[in-house]
């Protein structure tokens, strides 16, 4: 079975990592499958692998044009490709062209989670491509529900997964995780993803802002990612002044601030950024799958999250896991005072939260969607 994995758009940058992570899987068990992306100097989101063939994005350096993807895998891959996979509705676009041609069989299309903009072109994007896919694979119950409901397709679902030992195994102790990024030993508490709406941003300002009064002037709120609406981020920047609350940007001047947006954090850096926190916070108001909370369970740091439904299918609130209210700021501040301060709590989120990341492996992950290639394979269109 010959397989490529596909992806067209920037964002969500959880999709390119789930491309990048599933193709690596399918190799090792042994499956010829390939990757193709996109190249954009311009945006440090757009990973840059040099193994991988890379298409430029289009004028609004956020998604490439879909029939350039067409052409970069008919010049790479030789004779028919059994299942062409799309990570995004841009590459499942140019699948389709490809399939049309007769040059993939079948084409399976991820839905991480369903976004949307005023024109609606988003959402036209995304149902001609569920609606178009051979066979649809969400990242969660909670989406393949929706999908069911609002396009009338039945979906697999097939959770992301996480490199245990990539994240468990980091050279570096607490203290020297923290100088690598300015901030020693500071009680620091991590959110991903940048300033932004869906990430739960204002909220988390005030939240953090309520909890140092019980964790202490010293504690630090680490910020990493990139954000994408400038005028959410200015308002952002009025609250922290509103509320007292130092910001910096970068790691040089961390010792002056009480919240520090670390920008994008290269992949290689990720485990040491967890090392170097006491706490992952996630406020957010919507997400497909949540892998950070995996990958922050594997490096032995707890989670708190807000109460989303694809959260609760694999963490358990006082279990694996510490669950607040999403966008109230006081239930969030009472949460991370808990898990940065009640030793057993904490002990016990951390350990339980471990068992969660060994079950949900990128081993696991493509033998799902090995399962959905032999039933799309197997079944004519």
């Amino acid at each position: 079975m010959k397989v490529v994995v596909v992806s067209g758009a920037a964002r969500p940058f959880g999709a390119r990592m789930h491309a990048a992570n599933l193709t690596r899987a399918l190799v090792a068990r042994g499956i010829p499958a390939r990757r193709f992306s996109i190249e954009d100097p311009e945006n440090p989101l757009v990973d840059q692998d040099p193994e991988v063939p890379r298409v430029v994005v289009g004028g609004d350096r956020e998604v490439a044009d879909a029939f350039a993807i067409t052409a970069l895998i008919a010049q790479h891959v030789d004779g028919p490709i059994d299942v062409g996979h799309a990570e995004d509705p841009i590459a499942a676009e140019a699948l389709f062209a490809l399939r049309d041609a007769g040059r993939v069989g079948a084409v399976v299309v991820t839905v991480h989670h369903l976004e949307s903009d005023v024109r609606g072109e988003i959402e036209r994007l995304a149902q001609q491509s569920v609606q178009g896919a051979d066979a649809v694979v969400c990242v969660s119950r909670w989406w393949a529900d929706r999908i069911r409901r609002e396009f009338n397709v039945e979906p697999y679902v097939v959770p992301n997964g996480v490199d245990v030992e990539r994240f468990a195994q980091c050279p570096l102790d607490r203290r020297a995780a923290g100088e690598r990024f300015g901030w020693g030993d500071r009680p620091a508490i991590l959110a991903l993803g940048g300033v932004q709406p869906r990430k739960g941003s204002r909220v988390l300002l005030e939240a953090f802002a309520r909890a140092r009064a019980r964790l202490g002037s010293d504690a630090l709120l680490v910020i990493a990612g990139m954000g994408d609406q400038a005028r959410f981020h200015a308002g952002w920047m009025e609250d922290a002044e509103r509320l007292g609350v130092r910001t910096v940007t970068g790691r040089a001047r961390s010792e002056h601030a009480d919240v520090v947006e670390l920008g994008v954090v290269d992949n290689e850096e990720m485990p040491i950024l967890y090392r170097a926190c006491d706490v992952l916070v996630t406020p957010s108001t919507r997400e497909g799958f949540g892998l950070v909370a995996l990958e922050a369970a594997a490096s032995g740091i707890p989670n708190v999250l807000s109460d989303l439904p694809v959260f609760a299918e694999h963490f358990a609130d006082g279990e694996s896991c510490l669950t607040v209210v999403a966008g109230d700021s006081g239930s969030l501040a009472f949460g991370i005072v808990r898990a940065m301060r009640e030793t057993a709590v904490r002990e016990r989120v951390i350990t339980q939260a471990r068992k969660v990341a060994e079950r949900l492996t990128w081993d696991a992950c493509a033998s799902g969607y090995i399962a959905v290639y032999d039933a799309v394979v197997s079944s004519p269109r």
